[in-house]
């Protein structure tokens, strides 16, 4: 809370907490920035994302860049090379130097998009807080087809794009989602009883999904999903 920077190791091998708030001191005149909700590492530099102010910190040369938005921003990511950030009401924009610029069609995204998934068409899926399945891509927004019941985007916490081409969701209710963007085949598991906060690519075979109490390994490619009482399936009393 009012505070972010990053952990490294030492000499020793131990992890050391360095602070980069007191780098920003002289922007901030004071004030209070509350959460980060994002971290965004870019061509730029290290973007960390509060509700109302973004912070720029590049580790090579020790720059820093504060910006403000009143009206909150929303999700930040790259797009063909370029940092672009929501700013809620107004809509989409890329940073030009050290000036934020409306993308085309960015007009079109004004309702919260809590976070951006890069997709292998150079496309943002966006999860958006009004559920809607929206995606930038050829700068135009366009919807994003899903299969029939699928859920709103806004029961997704997170998501990533595994490298088979495999949209990885997780959502509120502790259940994974595997859309595969080539053959459109869903598959699901039930993982935890409560949010799921987040999901990360394995170095080599699956998936960490964090959960409030725990990291949970998944293999994937899986050859099992989930057996229980919606198939049938039930101990023995």
């Amino acid at each position: 809370y009012n505070l972010f920077g990053y952990i490294q190791r030492d000499d020793a091998g131990q992890p050391v907490y360095h602070d980069l708030t007191s780098k920003f001191t002289a922007l901030l005149h004071g004030e209070q920035f509350s959460d980060i909700w994002s971290i965004s590492i870019t061509p730029v530099g290290v973007l960390f994302q509060a509700v109302q102010h973004l912070f720029l910190y590049d580790p090579a040369s020790g720059k820093t860049r504060l910006w403000r938005y009143p009206a909150r921003f929303g999700a930040v990511g790259m797009y063909h090379g370029k940092v672009v950030a929501q700013f809620r009401g107004v809509g989409l924009k890329y940073l030009d130097y050290d000036s934020w610029r409306m993308m085309p069609d960015g007009k079109a995204l004004t309702k919260q998009a809590y976070q951006f998934i890069s997709m292998p068409n150079g496309g943002l899926l966006m999860l958006s807080t009004d559920g809607r399945w929206l995606e930038y891509v050829n700068d135009r927004v366009r919807n994003f087809p899903v299969p029939k019941d699928f859920p709103l985007s806004s029961y997704f916490s997170n998501g990533i794009v595994l490298s088979d081409d495999t949209l990885t969701l997780t959502s509120v209710d502790g259940t994974v989602y595997f859309l595969s963007l080539r053959s459109h085949v869903l598959r699901s598991i039930h993982l935890d009883n409560g949010y799921l906060n987040g999901v990360v690519a394995e170095n080599s075979d699956g998936i960490l999904v964090i959960a409030d109490q725990a990291v949970i390994h998944v293999d994937w490619p899986a050859a099992w999903t989930r057996l229980g009482a919606d198939q049938e399936l039930y101990g023995i009393l």
